[in-house]
């Protein structure tokens, strides 16, 4: 039963991270440096540089609120936030995530994600008269 639960803490763990450290670090890690380039150049609004910030921010409010509930409402619940496991699935989706700045699949879809949520958001127009 003890292994059982070491694989399933592995698994949520893993599925966990991975959701929210895309969430709150890939706009910082990816976006946030490649918004302000294009700041510079005129090529985006200012605003796309401190929407990347808010976004992280905003998610690492919410998780840490859910957090905080949890972990007052069930103390079993929170030593599985602490089991090794859990914290190695949390660890090894880290890995992953930074893993895809190796690859070209990888940097393709974060390019594809900034242009589709934030370039064409905040792009300057270049109207000719």
């Amino acid at each position: 039963m003890n292994t059982l639960l070491s694989m399933a803490l592995l698994f949520v763990g893993f599925a966990l991270g991975a959701f929210i450290n895309a969430q709150f670090w890939l706009p910082l890690i990816y976006s946030l440096p490649r918004s302000t380039y294009l700041f510079f150049k005129g090529k985006i609004k200012f605003m796309a540089i401190p929407s990347h910030i808010l976004v992280s921010g905003m998610w690492f409010g919410v998780w840490v609120a859910v957090y905080l509930i949890l972990d007052a409402f069930s103390p079993y619940l929170h030593s599985l936030l602490y089991h090794p496991m859990y914290v190695i699935g949390w660890n090894l989706s880290l890995v992953v995530l930074l893993l895809n700045f190796f690859k070209s699949k990888g940097r393709s879809d974060m390019r594809d994600d900034y242009d589709r949520f934030t370039y064409s958001k905040y792009r300057k127009s270049t109207v000719v008269d």
